[in-house]
């Protein structure tokens, strides 16, 4: 990140205060969209874990079933 001096020499205390909340919000402004795209790639990470965990759940239990089937039909 590049941050410029002012084209113009800073002469006042309000000059520099100025410079100073111009400076600090653009950080802030940054920081914002950074942690709100950080935010959106977690929730996709998470969308897909839950995704595979379900798959991964489903892929265990049906082959058990077919097996499982005779044996409760020969029990009753």
């Amino acid at each position: 990140m590049d941050v410029h001096a002012p084209h113009e020499p800073i002469h006042t205390w309000r000059d520099f205060a100025i410079h100073l909340v111009v400076i600090t919000i653009g950080l802030l402004i940054a920081l914002s969209l950074e942690a709100m795209v950080e935010h959106i790639h977690q929730r996709h990470l998470l969308h897909t874990a839950e995704t595979n965990l379900r798959v991964e759940l489903q892929d265990n239990r049906d082959p058990h079933r077919p097996q499982v089937q005779p044996i409760r039909r020969r029990a009753s």
